[in-house]
Parts: C-alpha cells; structure tokens; sequence
C-alpha cells in the first residue's frame, strides 16, 4: 500500500531528516536490490492497486526512471564526471578552490549549524535526505562557495552509501544549476532559512551539533546572532565553542550568484539562437522558384 500511495512527495517532518530502513537507494546502488525487479514487482502492484496507474515524476517509476537516465548520460558522455569537456553541461565560470575554505567543509566547521549538522550526519550516518543534498550541493556551488559542482560529487562519492559516480555526479550538476533546467539556478537553498522551514532542522542540529543542543530555536540556525549572555548561559560561545559563519555577508554572495548563473543562461541563449539564424540564412529557400530557362 505504501508504494501505491507514493504518489505526491510526502510532508517533511523533522524525523523525515533521520535515517530510516525503509530508504531503498543504497539497496539498489550496492547491488542487493534488482532495479529492474523493482521496476516490475511496482508495476504489478500498480496494476493490481490501482489499475496500472501511476504518475512520475513524483511516483517511485518517476523516482527510478530519473535513477536509470543518470546511468544512461554517463555512458553516453565520457566526462560525465567533469565539468571541462562535458557536452551536458553549461560553462560555468566557478571559482578556484581555497583548500582552507573546503577543509572546514569536509570538517563540519562552516560556521552554518543547519550545513554543518547535515555534513556530520553524511559522515556518520552515509546518508542525508534529499532536501539536505539540495541544501549541502547549493552551498558549494552556486548557493555561496561558487565552486565546481564537481566539488560535491567528489563529497558524496566519499561518504554517501547511497551513490555511485552516475547517481552523485548527475544530481550534482542537476542541483547546481548548470545543466538539465533553467529554472534550477533560482532553486536555491539559504544555509539558513532552508533548515528553518517548518522547524525542520532544530532536532537534526541538536542531534549532531551537541555544542548548541541548549541554543534556543530562535538563535540555533544563526547563533551569531545570539545576544552575548544568551550564549554564555547556553555555554556556546560564537567563535570560541563553535566556529563564526566562514561567509559573512552569505545572502548577498547567494544573490550574486545566481544573477550570474541567469546571464550565463541568457548569452547561451543568444548564442544558439545566433547560430539557428546563420545556418537559416546559409539554407536554399524552398520557395525560391528556380530561374526561367534562356535556351531557345
């Protein structure tokens, strides 16, 4: 029943942000589950549940299909893996990467309790759920860092359970805005208010950041804002017990970003419209009627 009623993406709860054994993916990525016996074995169920019915992408079929097409594009593009060369995807000008700056990535010292606490739990736990890779990818890529989204394959390659270099790469280069949708650049998640949404990520910062387990909700996603006192009576002090954000001014960096990624979008644009045109006007006219005949 609960895969024939998979049919719109279910309500985010803050236990949703947990792990749980009913996650298939990493099943499926290990080779412990068929993806094409769970492709049948749902059809049979849709059948038999609801007459055949079901309506991706949001069902489980839409979920696996998108799964297949990564695997079907790496093997179709040998730099699947990189950006340089990669047909797929839009020239992103991204920045060179400060190896301090991916370092308190890698170590969960961002300064973001809502970025760091995802980062331990994919760590510890090797799985994060969907809108914490949205969230983890958004802010290496175009969210704040503006590095390569090949910077975030390469941390969910190491730590994921659930992923492999298709998986990883594809949903990277998808939630960095910088290939398959044009809508995707505006899509981006805060390092702040993504987590705050609904309360989701108190009890994931709580569990994972145990310096801020006593924050108040008010102040847990950004405890530099926390009055001093607040902070000494919680005994977490910003900059002493847990580190300053690593990017000050992050909603003006988010801004600047994703203004860029639209330019980019709109002279790709211009460009292939460009090119349409040229080759139109190099093209014989089928309406051209051909000149009258002078022989006699």
């Amino acid at each position: 029943m609960w895969v024939a009623s998979f049919e719109e993406r279910p309500r985010l709860t803050p236990a949703s942000l947990l792990p749980s054994s009913n996650t298939l993916t990493p099943y499926l990525d290990l080779g412990c589950l068929s993806a094409r016996r769970l492709y049948y074995e749902m059809n049979n169920l849709y059948r038999r549940l609801k007459g055949g019915q079901s309506r991706p992408p949001t069902s489980l079929h839409g979920q696996l299909v998108m799964r297949e097409y990564f695997y079907v594009a790496a093997n179709l593009n040998e730099n699947f893996d990189r950006a340089k060369g990669n047909s797929m995807c839009m020239p992103v000008p991204w920045k060179s990467v400060d190896e301090l700056s991916m370092e308190r990535v890698t170590s969960a010292t961002t300064g973001f309790p809502w970025i760091d606490a995802i980062l331990k739990q994919l760590v510890s736990e090797g799985w994060i759920h969907g809108i914490c890779k949205h969230a983890l990818i958004s802010f290496i890529t175009h969210g704040q860092l503006f590095y390569s989204w090949e910077e975030a394959a390469n941390l969910l390659e190491r730590y994921s359970l659930e992923g492999d270099i298709c998986t990883n790469n594809g949903i990277a280069m998808l939630l960095s805005g910088s290939c398959y949708s044009r809508a995707l650049p505006s899509v981006v998640h805060s390092p702040v208010l993504s987590g705050k949404h609904g309360s989701l990520g108190v009890e994931l910062i709580r569990r994972y950041i145990p310096s801020l387990k006593s924050f108040p909700e008010e102040f847990i996603f950004e405890p530099w804002l926390a009055p001093y006192d607040i902070q000494l009576a919680t005994g977490c002090v910003v900059a002493k017990d847990y580190p300053a954000p690593m990017i000050i001014h992050h909603q003006a960096s988010l801004s600047a970003n994703i203004s860029m990624l639209h330019q980019l979008i709109r002279s790709a644009q211009e460009r292939k419209v460009t090119k349409r045109r040229q080759k139109q006007a190099l093209r014989p006219s089928p309406y051209l009627m051909p000149a009258p005949s002078t022989d006699t």
